[in-house]
């Protein structure tokens, strides 16, 4: 297993989102593909961070 490249991990393709999306359209896209992060990128479609599930709750949390 530890010899085994990331690739063969990854079982669904790798779902994207804008810093222009809000985090209610997020999470819904997230929930309709069943995972529980995605990839943000920017206009030209580089990665810029990730969002979590727990990104979302410490959002809750603070009550934004």
């Amino acid at each position: 297993m530890m010899q085994e490249k990331i690739k063969k991990l990854i079982a669904k393709p790798v779902v994207t989102v804008t810093r222009k999306m809000t985090v209610l359209d997020t999470v819904k896209l997230m929930a309709s593909q069943g995972i529980g992060s995605a990839l943000v990128v920017d206009d030209d479609g580089n990665p810029v961070g990730i969002f979590t599930e727990r990104d979302l709750l410490m959002s809750v949390a603070r009550g934004d």
